[in-house]
């Protein structure tokens, strides 16, 4: 099962990169092929066929444990990836508050020989596995390491990457990612946090919309192999009112109080987000709490580290990555075409 899928012209595709090739060699140009290309979560058009105009008229906490709870009764066997974030830990608390049983709490750590891994571990030693124990759940917990440079190697190859539907941007932990699905196997599913309400305001009408591309969290943890066993929490075409629900809940804060550009003033959204969804837990200190670089290339902190110490320490592994980055398609590089694809833009008044 794989959650990630791309359409174009009534084709699906593993990646957005074999579909853009088979697009370009079709006669589209790349102007007017975005027009066509959409990101689909499990090949469901549920975004497409929902009423998104009208707010959920059950509340958010109703929501959230009706979801959990088809989950459970859906699956013999279900697992919460949880990195001790805002997203992972309030998925958490609502199995725990509302005794719905999780058989596996998986956590993702790095152990890389050279590599600066108390940095980039600093969320897991420091928030998920303190909460792990303090909510007595240690017999619950399975915790998956990044530990091989040469499998990393291997994830960052062009081949990987082009054909597998993972992003150009990766950081230590998205081989994790992979090792988890070979490890889980045929069990049953693992549950991840994606995703965050991106809610922006449309001037030239004055109304508010719901906006969703791949790169919201989805395209690393959702790509690759077909064992890929990854379900959205929040944002899932099968039960399209949860993701509405927080889209309007934060649409009505921004009507009732104040509006927050998400483009220009994300720090501030994403605090609003957590106190209005998320219990209002976050943690300040993390290093990662605010993700974002100022790299033209890598631009979050975890792809940054990664690129940084492979250029450096790793010169036969960036050689690699770098030829990847700047494979062409029809004379252009990968590194240039736009980042996301859209899931759908989807007016919520």
């Amino acid at each position: 099962m794989r959650y990630l899928n791309y359409f174009f012209q009534d084709k699906w595709f593993n990646s957005k990169w074999l579909a853009i090739e088979h697009a370009l060699s079709s006669g589209f140009t790349e102007a007017n092929l975005y027009n066509h290309l959409r990101c689909v979560l499990n090949k469901d058009f549920g975004f497409d066929n929902f009423n998104w105009l009208i707010e959920p008229k059950e509340t958010w906490e109703e929501l959230c444990v009706e979801r959990a709870l088809y989950l459970r009764e859906s699956h013999d066997w279900l697992a919460l990836s949880y990195s001790g974030g805002s997203d992972s830990h309030h998925i958490l608390s609502i199995f725990t508050d509302n005794n719905i049983k999780l058989d596996q709490i998986i956590v993702y750590r790095v152990n890389l020989k050279g590599f600066d891994n108390k940095f980039n571990n600093y969320e897991i030693d420091n928030i998920a596995l303190p909460n792990i124990y303090k909510l007595g759940l240690q017999d619950k917990l399975t915790i998956i390491e990044n530990d091989s440079w040469i499998d990393t190697k291997n994830l960052l190859t062009d081949e990987n990457i082009i054909n597998s539907g993972r992003g150009l941007m990766q950081s230590a932990f998205c081989l994790i990612q992979c090792k988890a699905h070979k490890y889980l196997g045929s069990k049953g599913i693992l549950i991840n946090g994606s995703t965050e309400p991106h809610v922006h305001l449309d001037h030239n009408n004055n109304k508010y919309y719901a906006d969703i591309w791949d790169t919201d969290n989805f395209l690393n943890s959702m790509s690759g192999d077909d064992d890929n066993c990854t379900v959205p929490f929040y944002t899932d075409p099968s039960f399209p009112k949860l993701h509405a629900k927080q889209c309007h809940i934060m649409k009505n804060f921004f009507r009732e109080k104040k509006h927050i550009d998400i483009d220009n003033e994300f720090n501030q959204y994403k605090i609003k987000m957590a106190a209005l969804l998320r219990g209002g837990y976050i943690f300040p200190k993390s290093p990662f709490l605010w993700k974002f670089t100022t790299n033209p290339v890598f631009k979050t902190k975890k792809s940054f580290e990664l690129a940084k110490h492979l250029a450096t320490q790793q010169k036969e592994i960036f050689d690699r990555y770098t030829y990847t980055l700047n494979r062409t398609i029809n004379g252009k590089k990968l590194i240039n075409f736009p980042t996301g694809t859209h899931i759908g833009k989807f007016y919520l008044e």
